[in-house]
């Protein structure tokens, strides 16, 4: 089998996969991340979509290069005004996955960059013999940017529906799936109509997950940098709550609307768990009160004890933080909520 790297010498009119990176304001790194996905090897022709919002920096200029120095696989799409500001996450739904011609597609933020080189080549090698699986991905390494450090891994394997409604335990910029069953869920689900939910791919993975089979691989294939002030880490304690709020919103829906499971209020009550230290430095009594009920529906006496341990101290924010990661310490040390452990 040869594999081919940059293969400007194999023609692109039908793509075997379709490569998605979203790049907004990220002059600093877009090379690099170009760069990883033109290094793959692989015994198909692949594209790469590129689609930048707009941005206001350099990345348009760079990306242009690209395209021009590698037209047979770089396919950009340059926006006027910014979508995301626009639509919300939804704006891939129409701008980018439509554009993807291939039978898989995999997924890179524009900031985020694969080490592995035959990442793709291993996992379309799985799909292809396996037609029972929708969906594989791997590990992925953590990089602080502010630190400039490696702060470990993410991604672990999936044992079931119950368990990812539990904790999202794949990492998107490792995922390769098959184009029919992310058409499927868009046609299905509607995401576009869920404005308040607040990640793209979470809610993409539940339904795969009851569509076919998820295949999970241990290698560390890419690069996850961890930044502040995107969506998912934010210093602003509504923004985080906010945040919170619309992982639960997707959670709430496939519990209301799909297979029932048997730790279905102990999984509610996992997520409240993240958001009660937020409903405290915020000020959202009620919401507080509504925790309360969904911890004692769920026999969960630890949170229940945390809160009355914590009311004394309402007004003091470090030490609303501090008990939380002493209690976050504890749930995860005694597996009380259902999350399956990884090793």
């Amino acid at each position: 089998m040869e594999l081919h790297k940059n293969k400007q010498d194999v023609t692109m009119s039908t793509p075997l996969l379709s490569v998605c990176c979203l790049a907004y304001n990220q002059e600093k790194h877009i090379s690099q991340t170009l760069e990883s996905l033109l290094m793959q090897r692989t015994s198909f022709p692949y594209e790469i979509i590129v689609h930048d919002d707009a941005s206001t920096d350099g990345t348009k200029e760079i990306i242009e290069e690209y395209a021009s120095n590698f037209p047979n696989l770089i396919k950009p799409i340059f926006q006027k005004e910014n979508k995301y500001s626009l639509y919300g996450m939804s704006f891939q739904y129409e701008y980018v996955y439509p554009k993807a011609k291939g039978e898989y597609i995999a997924m890179c933020a524009g900031d985020d960059f694969w080490i592995d080189p035959l990442k793709l080549q291993k996992q379309v090698d799985f799909l292809e013999n396996h037609p029972e699986y929708g969906l594989v991905h791997t590990k992925s390494a953590k990089y602080d940017e502010t630190e400039e450090k490696f702060m470990g891994v993410q991604g672990f394997e999936v044992v079931d529906y119950e368990s990812l409604l539990t904790e999202n335990t794949i990492s998107a910029l490792t995922v390769c799936l098959r184009t029919s069953l992310l058409k499927q869920y868009l046609q299905e689900v509607k995401p576009q109509e869920h404005p308040t939910w607040t990640a793209e791919d979470f809610p993409t993975w539940l339904w795969v997950i009851q569509h076919s089979k998820i295949k999970y691989l241990s290698d560390i294939t890419s690069v996850y940098r961890v930044r502040l002030g995107t969506i998912s880490h934010v210093k602003d304690d509504v923004e985080r709550l906010q945040f919170s709020e619309g992982i639960y919103d997707i959670v709430d829906y496939y519990l209301s609307n799909y297979s029932k499971v048997k730790s279905e209020k102990k999984i509610r009550s996992r997520y409240y768990s993240n958001m009660i230290s937020m409903y405290f430095l915020t000020r959202r009594w009620n919401d507080i009160h509504a925790s309360a009920k969904i911890f004692y529906d769920a026999s969960d006496w630890f949170n229940l004890l945390w809160i009355g341990i914590t009311l004394p101290f309402i007004y003091s924010r470090f030490i609303i933080k501090g008990s939380y990661r002493v209690r976050s310490m504890l749930f995860n040390l005694f597996n009380i909520y259902p999350i399956k452990k990884q090793v």
